[in-house]
């Protein structure tokens, strides 16, 4: 039993759902649902739509109060296994973790093999029964196996229905536009933000390192790079998420969209699922993650460990404790390294022209980024080429690679 404040527009909206549900109810031979009105609540708003007593009211609501009882009607022995997203290319699989959507889904139409009826859908749902059959239903039927709306479920709806459209209303009285980018908008606002953020944060990493923080730590919480992308997408008109994308970023975003392009024949699932993403010229807001994570898929397949034996052996550079300029150095590497005490510390690791490998472990501060010929702080950018003068602290391997570790990194 559940009680809910339902406004009174709604009331008879609540009454027809409550007949739809039961009608499945009776034909899944499930209990009926009931619910009681209680009392009349009346709600006072300003024109911004924020509560005020009666004297400075411009909006009246009124709400009463719902209690519901009763349970959500289903078939047995049925379990959710993924979405199909489709495309003239071939779908796109949402698998739930554990489970795998079989193969001839890929070119499935979108049909519902329960009532099989065929229209046009945006996706449609796999479920596996205990015997071992799959099926795709649509969404009306999907209820059917997996249990109709629970009767709260229904209450509760209606309320945020109505939420919904007032904030819709309220912002500037103008309709919600839910915006398409293109793929390689989303892939260079993916890069510009790796790139003002100093490197890729998954999902899977910000939850580990959230985990083991608490509120009186010093340590910052991490937010998953992909979370950045869907604010810069669809909260454009906060200034806060505002992006700035360059045109190195659409290069990048060029480079990323050829590769996965190359990817047709792959039988690796997630460049599978990107390949057919990718044959769309929009993003719809269920795969905005799955395209911002090419960023990261390409980087990966390009990575040092990638590419490791087409380059020269590193050898140590320079005379430990002598202070020289190093030309034409890229920036091939830049992380963070957190730590407990003193701050932070960046490691950026450089390449000269040689294949040489030069590592920096530079304070997190904003004084390691200063430029010889300007007060202003300049962050270090992957893939870009420096001329600085350093001091070699000592000559060092790192998993079997010869390094020379520099510090008092000034740019000239």
């Amino acid at each position: 039993m559940a009680v809910f404040l339902v406004p009174e527009e709604r009331m008879e909206d609540l009454a027809s759902k409550f007949r739809k549900l039961n009608s499945k109810a009776a034909k899944t031979n499930c209990e009926l649902a009931t619910y009681t009105v209680g009392e009349k609540v009346v709600k006072y708003y300003d024109f911004r739509g924020c509560q005020v007593d009666i004297t400075r009211a411009v909006h009246t609501k009124t709400w009463f109060e719902i209690t519901v009882e009763g349970v959500a009607p289903k078939y047995d022995g049925w379990a959710f296994i993924g979405t199909l997203d489709y495309s003239e290319a071939g779908n796109v699989f949402r698998s739930v973790p554990g489970h795998e959507i079989p193969e001839h889904f890929r070119n499935s139409k979108p049909k519902c093999d329960h009532c099989k009826s065929k229209r046009s859908r945006k996706d449609t749902f796999v479920l596996r029964h205990e015997s071992g059959t799959y099926i795709q239903v649509g969404r009306q039927c999907l209820r059917d196996f997996l249990g109709h709306q629970s009767p709260e479920d229904i209450v509760s709806r209606c309320t945020w229905l109505l939420k919904l459209k007032a904030w819709a209303e309220e912002d500037y009285r103008q309709p919600w536009v839910e915006p398409t980018p293109s793929v390689e908008y989303v892939i260079a606002l993916t890069n510009a933000i790796v790139t003002e953020r100093k490197g890729w944060v998954s999902r899977k990493a910000a939850t580990q390192h959230n985990a083991q923080i608490d509120e009186y730590s010093a340590v910052p919480e991490k937010t998953p790079t992909t979370m950045y992308v869907y604010a810069a997408i669809y909260s454009f008109k906060d200034e806060k998420n505002h992006v700035e994308i360059s045109q190195a970023d659409y290069d990048k975003a060029a480079a990323i969209y050829a590769w996965v392009q190359e990817q047709k024949d792959t039988t690796e699932p997630f460049l599978k699922n990107l390949w057919h993403a990718f044959q769309n010229k929009t993003v719809k807001r269920s795969n905005i993650g799955l395209v911002a994570a090419a960023w990261k898929a390409y980087d990966r397949a390009h990575s040092e460990a990638v590419i490791r034996e087409k380059k020269p052996e590193s050898q140590h550079v320079g005379e430990v404790g002598k202070r020289q300029n190093f030309s034409n150095l890229k920036a091939v590497f830049i992380k963070e390294i957190e730590k407990e005490q003193f701050g932070n510390t960046i490691m950026i690791k450089f390449e000269d022209e040689s294949g040489n490998c030069l590592v920096w472990f530079a304070s997190s501060g904003a004084g390691m980024f200063q430029n010889t010929w300007s007060n202003e702080p300049e962050p270090f950018v992957i893939d870009q080429i420096y001329q600085i003068k350093a001091t070699v602290k000592k000559h060092d391997e790192y998993q079997g690679k010869k390094q020379t570790v520099i510090n008092r990194v000034v740019k000239l």
